[in-house]
């Protein structure tokens, strides 16, 4: 698995409650990571390549969904921003 306690996105700094574990496969000579939960799904030619893009994703994804009010969410995006809200220790 890809997995992550910490994340710095510009100054701000988030910490996971539990480390935060992707699903990483090799298939047809690509790296796939895959987070269901919260809807990433990248891949790369090469491992480094494939986790470069899913930190993106998840930055991407926090900045867009975790720091956004509700009312401009829809209810996919609610729901991953729960999950979120329940995976999230502190963010500083």
């Amino acid at each position: 698995p890809f997995q992550i306690k910490r994340l710095d996105i510009d100054k701000e700094h988030i910490e996971f409650i539990d480390t935060l574990s992707a699903d990483v496969r090799f298939e047809d000579e690509i790296f796939y990571i895959n987070h269901p939960g919260l809807n990433i799904m990248v891949w790369g030619d090469d491992r480094q390549e494939a986790e470069s893009a899913f930190l993106f994703a998840l930055k991407s994804s926090l900045k867009n969904i975790y720091y956004a009010d509700n009312k401009d969410l829809t209810s996919k995006a609610i729901k991953i921003k729960k999950m979120f809200n329940s995976m999230i220790k502190s963010s500083t």
